[in-house]
């Protein structure tokens, strides 16, 4: 049961964020949903650790950068707000609709 709890958590964490990026970018190009998606993926792949990457120059200034699961949630969190504005933004998504 662990087990696929983390495997869904790990999988959310990297859609939703990944997806909402690739929707507000992508747009306006009318790619198909499908295709969005997958680069969606890609992006969630990518975006978050190199945060971390980007975060580690911090350390130095303060310990609280260090890495732990705590601070990729809150990248996570981050990038996700930042792809739902943009997506809301750019009428990706219809904010009524919801």
């Amino acid at each position: 049961m662990l087990l696929i709890e983390a495997l869904l958590i790990g999988i959310i964490s990297v859609i939703v964020p990944g997806f909402l990026l690739a929707l507000a970018l992508l747009h306006k190009t009318r790619m198909n949903k499908v295709f969005i998606f997958m680069i969606g993926i890609a992006f969630g792949l990518i975006f978050p650790p190199v945060m971390i990457w980007l975060e580690s120059y911090l350390i130095p200034l303060s310990p609280i950068f260090a890495f732990s699961a705590g601070l990729y949630n809150v990248n996570i969190i981050i990038l996700s707000v930042i792809g739902f504005l943009l997506s809301v933004r750019e009428g990706a998504i219809d904010l009524p609709a919801l």
